[in-house]
């Protein structure tokens, strides 16, 4: 996905794709894990709406 975003212009040039997939990686790991251990505050709407904000940083 990230390959697409760059080949059509929409990442910052700045962006280091490499090191932006593990971060993300790690975000979504990390994002599983308090959801199935706090569903109360991580709810599906509040894990999307996290990644939803990092990706919007990057582009």
């Amino acid at each position: 996905m990230s390959e697409i975003l760059v080949l059509q212009g929409i990442l910052s040039d700045s962006i280091n794709v490499q090191l932006e997939i593990s971060r993300l990686s790690a975000l979504i790991d990390g994002l599983f894990i308090h959801a199935l251990l706090r569903p109360d505050v991580y709810s599906p709407e509040k894990v999307k709406e996290v990644i939803c904000y990092h990706l919007e940083t990057i582009i």
